[in-house]
């Protein structure tokens, strides 16, 4: 499957030798030189890593912000690989370009996909589009590497040549598994509340995200120069708002750029027998409500650099009480 401009497959420059789990590293020129940013997995000791030399890589800082791991550094110029030294001897870490003019102004939802076919997720862009103003999407496929996740790629992009207001669509994909090790894939029954029989089979692919730092790699990766940023997954739906305005252009008139977003569990009431479920059979509530995982909406162009995305959260920058989004998450 070849880029057609509009949808664009990227892999992350993982990669785990010894103890060191390197998630992504991304290099840019600079007039020295090369710049580095390179992110390693929770739990690594940064310890690991050396300065090096001449003609490799020297490291200029490690920061750790909420289990994040971030190393900036300096090497030669040049593209391509760079040469690390680690504990054990040295390694050639791919990297890539920063490709944060993908999105310049344009609207965006940052996703995880685990389960969802091309289907679910066209139905998802629609109703964005329509009614909040969606024109770009980072998404993350957590699926295995292998012949179904290259077939569901394929499927996605004939999707989305189907939906003319997205502008730009990036899939994104690991060779490294980034789910919490001893869970099971999300969605799980024996990951729903109260459940009593908690027997499962593993699944690091598709568990619960254990590397917070995904969001902050897609950030730097692409995202600097969106107009807003709403973080949701395919499950999740934005609440039309009562006075016409979009949940993006919401965000980018907000006070401080930023807006909470916060979510209700919705149920279906029935799935159509040899069909998949939809979001229009998420049609019931309970009561009282049971509150879904919150998430935030983002103007990059208005927070500091220094800002750290997560799943749940935006680091180092706070919105109002008074300023918050709200979104249905469909469970089964």
């Amino acid at each position: 499957m070849a880029d057609d401009g509009r949808f664009l497959c990227r892999e992350l420059c993982s990669l785990e030798q010894g103890e060191l789990r390197i998630l992504d590293a991304l290099r840019w020129p600079t007039p020295l030189g090369t710049g580095l940013r390179i992110y390693t997995g929770v739990g690594i000791e940064a310890a690991v890593l050396r300065g090096t030399g001449p003609g490799g890589v020297d490291i200029t800082e490690i920061a750790r912000v909420a289990g994040i791991t971030v190393i900036s550094a300096c090497g030669p110029a040049g593209e391509g690989a760079v040469t690390l030294r680690i504990a054990e001897g040295s390694l050639d870490l791919p990297t890539a370009l920063p490709e944060t003019d993908l999105f310049d102004d344009l609207d965006v939802f940052i996703a995880q996909r685990h389960h969802e076919t091309p289907d679910q997720l066209a139905e998802w862009l629609r109703y964005h589009t329509a009614h909040h103003g969606l024109t770009g999407v980072v998404l993350f496929d957590r699926s295995e590497p292998g012949p179904s996740q290259k077939e569901f790629a394929t499927a996605m992009q004939a999707a989305v040549r189907d939906i003319g207001e997205i502008q730009r669509f990036v899939l994104v994909t690991s060779p490294l598994a980034l789910g919490r090790t001893k869970y099971p894939a999300l969605g799980d029954p024996a990951l729903a509340p109260r459940r009593k029989n908690r027997s499962f089979t593993p699944d690091r692919w598709r568990a619960p995200l254990a590397e917070a730092g995904l969001y902050d790699i897609l950030k730097w990766r692409f995202l600097t120069r969106a107009g807003a940023v709403i973080a949701l997954d395919p499950c999740d739906v934005l609440r039309p708002s009562g006075d016409g305005i979009g949940a993006f252009q919401a965000t980018r008139k907000s006070h401080t750029g930023l807006m909470p977003v916060q979510g209700q569990m919705i149920y279906p009431w029935r799935v159509r027998k040899g069909r998949d479920p939809s979001l229009g059979d998420h049609i019931c509530r309970a009561d009282p409500p049971v509150r879904a995982p919150g998430r935030w909406a983002l103007a990059p162009k208005r927070a500091a650099a220094g800002t750290v995305w997560l799943p749940g959260a935006v680091a180092g920058m706070a919105g109002l009480a008074d300023e918050t989004l709200n979104y249905d998450r469909a469970s089964s």
